[in-house]
């Protein structure tokens, strides 16, 4: 995990940072039953990849306390929003950012289901579809074409890394200074 100016902690799984990647995975899932023949595959990559994204970045997002401040008496206080550690695309980044026993875990779970053809471990996963969010999300451009990776190995890691966070027990750790 990258060093920050003072520790803070960390709820794992960060809940609204969650809530919004179960929706694209199950967008993703919707998707998929009809790929080809409506043409959804690029829509489908995208959801996939920030399923994927976010489910990372729900093990590795803190909670910020913005406040209130309204002419109203009773609107003062503070807004909760959550806020990654890593505000990047890259998953082997945001991996590479995780808690070293939650990257233990995930490495662990990956090792009893791998999906990703010639994949030694989950990081080299990850790899295969590292930035494809915004690889894919322009594809008119030439720069955004596929790597070639098979769509059943992006879904199926969506679904090894998301049933692993889904079913994670909460619990919460303080990052290092």
């Amino acid at each position: 995990m990258s060093n920050t100016s003072r520790p803070f902690t960390i709820d794992i799984p960060n809940n609204e940072v969650l809530a919004t990647a179960i929706q694209f995975r199950k967008t993703a899932e919707l998707l998929c039953t009809d790929l080809v023949q409506n043409q959804l595959v690029i829509p489908f990559m995208v959801n996939c990849a920030l399923a994927l994204e976010l489910y990372l970045k729900a093990l590795n997002s803190k909670n910020v306390h913005y406040p209130i401040e309204d002419d109203l008496p009773l609107s003062k206080g503070y807004a909760i929003f959550s806020e990654p550690v890593t505000k990047k695309h890259e998953l082997t980044k945001v991996f590479d950012d995780l808690f070293s026993e939650i990257q233990a875990e995930l490495s662990a779970v990956y090792a009893t289901t791998p999906v990703v053809p010639q994949a030694a471990g989950i990081r080299d996963a990850l790899l295969a579809f590292d930035n494809l969010f915004t690889r894919q999300r322009y594809w008119f451009e030439q720069r955004n074409h596929s790597s070639g990776n098979s769509l059943t190995a992006l879904f199926e890691l969506v679904s090894v890394v998301g049933n692993y966070v889904e079913r994670l027990q909460p619990r919460q750790l303080v990052s290092s200074e």
